[in-house]
């Protein structure tokens, strides 16, 4: 059986919120985010800004199961899903083919924020947290900066994010 096999049905939501993927970077867990969209389904997906990372042509990190990402994300979306795309600062600015990348269609932001409404009637602003930056340090600048010496510091031998949980797809994460 492969490990991409649920062992049993998945687990339905109403709403999936998903941010700062950066598919495309080597910093990317495509394979926990592809069996947490094999382990649950919902009626909207909202993909809240940085959901790409392919700025720079020569450091593009694409794997299969990058691939295998977007295939589902399309599939879902063909099979009735409301997909809400919003922007983040990793993400392109332009919608034209980014470096060549064949996924400029997903790059497509509808809007900067949207308002969800949940389930109890209680209204919830979601939005990518970069607009909340002091505005020099939200500049695409920055941005590729910030990446720079997110690199080094993931070169390095210890861990550097002891606040950051192990597995951020983990059901079991409380945050």
């Amino acid at each position: 059986m492969s490990s991409r096999t649920p062992l049993h049905a998945p687990m339905r939501h109403r709403s999936l919120f998903l941010s700062d993927l950066h598919l495309g970077s080597r910093a990317c867990q495509a394979d926990k985010l592809l069996n947490f969209l094999y382990q649950h389904e919902a009626h909207y997906i909202y993909l809240v800004g940085d959901i790409f990372d392919v700025w720079h042509p020569r450091a593009v990190h694409w794997t299969r199961d990058h691939e295998r990402i977007i295939d589902l994300l399309r599939s879902r979306e063909q099979q009735g899903v409301k997909i809400v795309r919003l922007p983040g600062n990793h993400d392109p600015v332009h919608v034209e083919k980014q470096n060549g990348f064949a996924h400029t269609d997903l790059f497509t932001a509808t809007q900067k924020t949207v308002i969800h409404e949940g389930a109890d009637g209680r209204r919830y602003l979601v939005l990518h947290g970069d607009c909340c930056d002091f505005w020099p340090l939200s500049t695409h600048l920055f941005s590729r900066l910030g990446s720079g010496i997110d690199w080094c510091w993931r070169r390095r031998k210890e861990p550097y994010r002891a606040y950051a949980p192990a597995d951020p797809f983990s059901a079991k994460n409380p945050a």
